[in-house]
């Protein structure tokens, strides 16, 4: 059986059957996505057409939404910078509180994709500690590998097999000389969020068919912190032989790891 094309399948499959399009106007779509916000309630974002080009928004939810519930991400400097930064590597532009990408229909299927993975790495990124709300989970593993003095290269996006661009929060340089392989890294901050993960799952499924298995593994840390890793999350994520869990609290085990 080939795993790589069943884990794919089922993918598109959920996907397929848990989109829904819906025609507001003559000119502007509701798309509702599988994917879940905080709240359980489905992503959804909005398709403005005109002429050749569509415009694709989230109408402001998302930033909104984060304010709402007490995170003012424009209080702190170094929250818009990550904010910026993540964005940036996603191709979306902030308007005031509004997450926007533009397209025509030919990369729609990409754009549509970006949108989403930066609305769901936004509320994932920004679901703050309790025991410390001043910093992000993002910082913590950036600072864990400054500490350990293991470069990486932050934000990058490869292209996948469907021809997608699927970004990872880090990656760290493999020495094919020595077989030691790519790492290409992801970061969780919510320990139960099984639909995140299944995302993880997909960016490392189409981005695993392009290099051999020997020349590249995936990591995902997650913050274990404040409440343990869901059985189901863990079990999504490493239905990939060639990617490995980093629970926060156990990273110095793999340190070794990281730093060849």
């Amino acid at each position: 059986m080939n795993n790589a094309q069943t884990l794919e399948n089922e993918y598109l499959k959920w996907v397929k059957e848990n989109i829904d399009f819906r025609n507001l106007s003559s000119s502007v779509i509701r798309i509702e996505s599988p994917f879940l916000d905080r709240h359980n309630d489905h992503l959804l974002i909005y398709a403005i057409i005109d002429g050749n080009r569509i415009k694709l928004t989230d109408d402001s939810n998302t930033i909104q939404d984060l304010f709402m519930s007490g995170i003012d991400i424009d209080n702190s400097d170094k929250r818009k910078d990550i904010l910026s930064s993540a964005l940036g590597s996603y191709g979306i532009t902030r308007m005031n509180d509004e997450l926007t990408i533009e397209c025509n229909i030919g990369n729609f299927a990409q754009a549509k994709h970006q949108l989403i993975q930066a609305i769901l790495f936004v509320n994932d990124m920004f679901i703050l500690r309790q025991s410390n709300i001043k910093e992000l989970f993002i910082e913590d593993v950036d600072r864990y590998f400054i500490q350990n003095k293991i470069r990486r290269s932050k934000n990058m996006s490869i292209s996948g097999k469907n021809g997608l661009q699927h970004k990872f929060d880090f990656i760290i340089n493999g020495l094919p000389e020595d077989n030691i392989p790519d790492r290409y890294i992801k970061v969780l901050n919510d320990p139960r969020n099984n639909l995140l993960a299944k995302a993880i799952l997909f960016d490392i499924q189409q981005t695993a068919e392009i290099k051999p298995t020997e020349k590249i593994h995936f990591y995902t840390f997650i913050n274990d912190t404040e409440k343990p890793i869901g059985k189901q999350t863990a079990n999504i994520i490493t239905m990939m032989p060639e990617s490995t869990i980093i629970p926060y609290s156990e990273r110095d085990k793999f340190t070794e790891e990281l730093s060849a």
